[in-house]
C-alpha cells in the first residue's frame, strides 16, 4: 500500500531522475482528497517530456486510485493500488514513459 505522504513531486523527481516534479493541485475533502503532480523529463532527453500523476486518497492518508499519462491529456489508470509499493509504481511510471515515447516515435514514422 503507497500513502500519500510517500508520492510528493521533489520525491518523484529524484527517484526517477526528472529536472522537475510538483504539485500542481491538492485538495482535501471528507473521504481524503485528490492531487495531480505535474513531471518533466530533462530537456536533452528525446521524446515527450511533460507528464502527470493523478491520484486520490483516503482519510488515512492510503492512495485509493491513480492515472498517469501526458499532461493536460487523460492517462491511464494504475490498477490494484491497494497492492501496490512505491518501487512497484515507479517501475510502472517509467515504463509507461518509454511506452508514450515509444508510441510517439512510432506515429512520427507513418507521417
Amino acid at each position: 500500500m503507497i500513502l500519500k505522504s510517500q508520492i510528493t513531486g521533489p520525491k518523484l523527481k529524484k527517484d526517477l531522475n526528472l529536472k522537475k516534479g510538483h504539485y500542481r493541485w491538492h485538495n482535501k475533502n471528507k473521504r481524503g482528497g485528490n492531487f495531480g503532480i505535474n513531471l518533466t523529463r530533462n530537456p536533452d532527453e528525446e521524446g515527450h517530456k511533460f507528464f502527470e500523476l493523478v491520484g486520490y486518497y483516503r482519510t488515512d492518508g492510503s492512495i485509493r486510485y491513480l492515472q498517469f499519462g501526458k499532461l493536460f491529456n487523460p492517462g491511464s489508470k494504475i490498477g490494484n493500488v491497494d497492492n501496490l509499493t512505491y518501487d512497484q509504481l515507479l517501475s510502472l511510471i517509467k515504463n509507461r514513459i518509454k511506452t508514450i515515447i515509444a508510441l510517439e516515435q512510432l506515429s512520427q514514422g507513418f507521417q
